[in-house]
């Protein structure tokens, strides 16, 4: 009977450690899922700033295309102005 309750308890050790193991497997699985998870989070990241550079170049590009197109009307203006004003004068 000693013999027949020893082996009850080795046989609920083992039944225990098996479900342990189960239980970090599972949690492995969960780890694994937000590695991946991270990896694309940092793939899409970089994808932003690529983006996020090319907007900003292209902002450049327009702010000074916005400069070259509103200064030359500014110095006509200016010009055209003095012109009148010279003209003006006695």
């Amino acid at each position: 009977m000693a013999h027949h309750s020893g082996l009850m308890i080795a046989v609920q050790a083992l039944e225990k450690r098996t479900m342990e193991l189960k239980e970090k497997e599972a949690e492995i699985e969960r780890l694994k899922e937000k590695v991946a998870q991270l990896e694309a989070m940092k793939v899409e990241t970089a994808e932003l700033k690529a983006k996020q550079l090319s907007f900003e170049s292209v902002a450049a590009r327009l702010e000074a295309l916005e400069l070259r197109l509103n200064f030359p009307v500014q110095a006509r203006t200016n010009a055209v102005l003095s012109d009148d004003v010279t003209a003006v004068k006695p």
